[in-house]
């Protein structure tokens, strides 16, 4: 089956377009104005940190089955673990927002991508 001119002509203006559409979506955001953009060391001051906040969590998040049967001992039981779990929702939120954007800052950076999956 063979195609006519005019179907041939309008799949390669298809694919022109395409291929210039998907290089300007490529390009890097450097003329981004700095206010417009994130500081992500106001999350966490470098990666570093984050990783290192993240083994804590797990940590901590685990450390939170002590409470398991012991929530009506008394009400400072109670409150003590509705603080550990509420800190520990904050910090889940702190490292999942953090490993996002940086993952939003350049979809290419695949170390990114796989932390925002790991935090997600």
């Amino acid at each position: 089956m063979s195609l006519s001119a005019s179907k041939r002509r309008w799949l390669a203006a298809s694919g022109v377009v395409w291929i210039m559409s998907t290089s300007t979506i490529a390009q890097t955001t450097s003329n981004t104005p700095p206010q417009v953009e994130w500081n992500l060391a106001e999350i966490y001051g470098s990666l570093d940190v984050w990783q290192r906040e993240r083994s804590q969590l797990d940590g901590r998040v685990a450390g939170l089955t002590s409470f398991k049967g012991r929530l009506g001992e008394s009400a400072e039981t109670l409150a003590d673990a509705l603080d550990a779990i509420s800190q520990a929702e904050k910090d889940v939120v702190q490292l999942y927002v953090y490993a996002f954007l940086e993952a939003d800052e350049d979809r290419r950076v695949s170390d990114a991508q796989e932390r925002r999956g790991e935090a997600a």
